[in-house]
């Protein structure tokens, strides 16, 4: 059985109204490394079932999928927005938590 990484990342809004991000890393198995459909599906269906989980309210999110094999690696990122009603401003906010700080060339949170 093949295995696959995905870095989950979770901007959410907790009870306080505060806007957060949660990283998450999740190793996955699948059947075929070079089946991109079954990683996609396998994917589609860990990121629901984190997004379900969330005692916060998940506004938006992105998840870097990792395939490592002997000769290449593939990697696939997924962007999703989990709220339509969210104002721009509030996602702005938690884009600059995630975006590169120049400065120190770290993320914020």
């Amino acid at each position: 059985m093949a295995r696959f990484e995905i870095e989950l990342t979770l901007a959410m809004k907790n009870n306080d109204h505060e806007l957060i991000t949660v990283v998450h890393n999740i190793m996955c198995f699948c059947k075929e490394k070079n089946d991109i459909d079954e990683i996609e599906n396998r994917s589609r269906n860990v990121i629901s079932s984190y997004v379900d989980a969330s005692e916060n309210i998940v506004v938006f999110g992105s998840a870097n999928i990792v395939v490592k094999n002997e000769e290449k690696e593939i990697s696939l990122t997924l962007l999703f927005k989990n709220i339509d009603d969210f104002k721009n401003e509030e996602v702005n906010e938690i884009l600059d938590l995630l975006l590169l700080n120049e400065e120190t060339e770290n993320t914020i949170h």
